[in-house]
């Protein structure tokens, strides 16, 4: 798992899936913008086990709990995906799906919530769940360009605590 994965988590866990203070939501932003991998538009996705789930992509969306990829639903190989119990009590705001081995999650998503850019009748996916083949050339530059954090007066005192 990835830094951003365990941050993310952690956050959702403390704010209980709320919206996060904006000192803190932006400096979550960042590392999850940093950590992202760069996607191309017309190459395909694939979950880790090699299965092709989606043929493009619409964009990527940052959210307080982390990057996902948004697709619309004519681009998901929606006999790839199946639903999925959902335990997050989020059912209002999107319909949970996962690939057949239970690995990768897919949000449907319903209602547009306030923590992110979610849109309505989009799917959405973590962007640490998908990969695309033959990229390795794509943004080079933008993955040599350093970015140094300082973590927010508000952050530390957590940490503290």
């Amino acid at each position: 798992m990835k830094p951003e994965e365990y941050i993310a988590k952690a956050l959702m866990v403390y704010f209980n899936a709320g919206s996060l203070p904006s000192e803190v939501s932006r400096f979550a932003r960042k590392i999850y913008k940093k950590g992202m991998p760069i996607f191309v538009k017309g190459k395909p996705f694939y979950t880790k086990s090699g299965v092709q789930v989606a043929k493009n992509f619409r964009k990527t969306v940052v959210s307080d709990y982390g990057a996902y990829v948004e697709f619309e639903t004519s681009d998901v190989d929606l006999e790839q995906i199946i639903a999925a119990k959902q335990h997050d009590g989020r059912q209002a705001y999107h319909k949970l799906y996962s690939d057949r081995e239970g690995e990768t999650k897919f949000f449907y998503q319903i209602q547009t919530p306030v923590y992110g850019d979610f849109e309505k009748g989009y799917i959405y996916c973590s962007v640490y769940d998908l990969v695309q083949y033959d990229t390795d050339d794509v943004g080079i530059t933008e993955r040599k360009k350093v970015t140094e954090f300082k973590s927010p007066d508000f952050i530390k005192n957590l940490m503290n605590k």
